[in-house]
């Protein structure tokens, strides 16, 4: 990816990008609800934002720059926002808590629909595959400290890890069945029982670091 985008990739908010940056987003992520992936070029990215090619080689660098910095808009901002608001917390259960009601917004976004339409690609590409797999490092990073557990042991630090990956899947989850369901899909109703599931596991896991 190009030095401009990598500022937001890194954890600063897509928001904070250049209005040239952001309209290429916006116009790639239309193309992507409206059209399909096989629509998505430079040329019909161009078209739609109004800027000429040479912009978005400047701000992505490349179309599989421009694919991973798609991918990380989906939910970039609202998962920062979540991260802020949960790390506060100083209890481990409120932070989930927190956490995962932060987050019940975050499948319904329109564009998550855009993940879809690119992962057949994104699996394909070896290269691709690296680069969107660093970004789910960086959101597991925040979600680490969501699930911290008191001890400083490594077992401590691997079941947090976990904790943040297997919360990444629900979500990506419970998007991909609200997508091909959305009025058999009660988003609440699961929400209401991942934060209990979630909550009574953290407990659990705090009173044995603590024996």
């Amino acid at each position: 990816m190009s030095h401009v985008y990598e500022r937001a990739a890194e954890g600063n908010p897509i928001a904070d990008l250049p209005p040239k940056a952001q309209a290429i987003i916006r116009a790639a992520q239309r193309i992507l609800e409206r059209d399909g992936f096989a629509r998505l070029s430079f040329e019909t990215i161009a078209a739609e934002a109004g800027v000429y090619t040479s912009a978005i080689r400047y701000y992505f660098g490349s179309k599989d720059g421009l694919i991973e910095a798609l991918v990380d808009a989906t939910t970039h901002d609202a998962s920062l926002n979540v991260y802020e608001r949960t790390r506060s917390e100083a209890d481990p259960v409120a932070r989930v808590r927190t956490a995962v009601s932060e987050s019940r917004q975050l499948p319904l976004a329109e564009t998550y629909q855009t993940m879809w339409e690119m992962l057949p690609h994104i699996l394909r590409t070896p290269e691709l595959r690296k680069g969107v797999a660093r970004l789910y490092e960086l959101y597991r990073s925040h979600h680490e400290e969501v699930f911290e557990i008191d001890g400083d042991d490594e077992d401590a630090r691997r079941t947090a890890r976990n904790y943040g990956s297997l919360f990444l899947a629900v979500l990506d989850g419970i998007a991909i069945q609200k997508s091909l369901d959305p009025e058999g899909v009660d988003v609440d109703a699961i929400f209401d029982l991942w934060a209990r599931v979630l909550s009574e596991s953290v407990r659990s896991a705090a009173v044995e670091t603590d024996t």
